[in-house]
């Protein structure tokens, strides 16, 4: 609906909706949909780590060199970090009160306005750390198959993972900066449209040899695209 329509993912950000009750979206405050959203992206963090994490089990091991091991652990860690900078933000945004004092302002109360601020910077931070993930992942080389029955190859999974945590992290970040700037009552959304995504292509694209060459034409890309 009109909190989709402003992110630079709408059909991403609808899916984080898809549990919820419609009655309870459809009576909603900006402020709420906001922190659903932000409980569904912290939910594909923690998974891709757990593909990150497959990849490095007993079985796969011996099938990777140094690098792309350290690279795969690396991003472990990374994730975790990612998944506690999105746990700051869910649990500091719900301190903050709604509604706005005066609708239509656009500003909130100085104390809250800081503390959205303060949100803005962790999901940079959390996107910073799913950009050096995927990017450690991709230049590490060719990692080959994984321990899983499906033996799909290890560096497309994670990077297909990856992909998905860019999207949610960016609705994420863009929805934070649109509740900072146009507060809690919906109306004040409703014309409200987000940037044009610039995916990373190294990270949609699963085909290691085209992964590759992507990646060299791409290295330059960093998370201010999204800003």
């Amino acid at each position: 609906g009109v909190i989709c329509n402003a992110t630079v993912y709408p059909d991403v950000c609808s899916k984080s909706f898809s549990q919820t009750n419609l009655g309870f979206l459809k009576n909603a405050s900006a402020h709420t949909l906001v922190s659903i959203a932000l409980k569904a992206a912290s939910v594909i963090v923690k998974e891709s780590r757990v593909v990150v994490k497959s990849c490095s089990t007993k079985g796969s091991q011996p099938l990777l060199t140094p690098l792309e091991l350290q690279a795969i652990q690396d991003c472990t860690t990374l994730m975790d970090m990612a998944t506690d900078q999105l746990s700051l933000v869910i649990a500091n945004l719900s301190t903050i009160v709604t509604p706005m004092p005066k609708p239509g302002v656009g500003q909130w109360p100085e104390k809250h306005g800081e503390a959205l601020l303060d949100l803005e910077a962790w999901l940079s931070g959390a996107l910073s750390l799913q950009s050096t993930c995927a990017d450690g992942v991709t230049v590490s080389g060719p990692v080959v198959l994984s321990s899983s029955k499906s033996g799909s190859n290890c560096r497309a999974r994670i990077l297909k993972s990856q992909a998905r945590v860019w999207e949610v992290l960016t609705n994420s970040l863009d929805l934070v900066k649109k509740l900072a700037s146009h507060g809690d009552k919906l109306a004040n959304w409703k014309h409200q449209k987000g940037m044009k995504a610039q995916p990373r292509r190294h990270m949609l694209d699963t085909d290691p040899e085209r992964v590759d060459k992507t990646s060299q034409d791409d290295n330059a890309y960093s998370v201010s695209n999204t800003s």
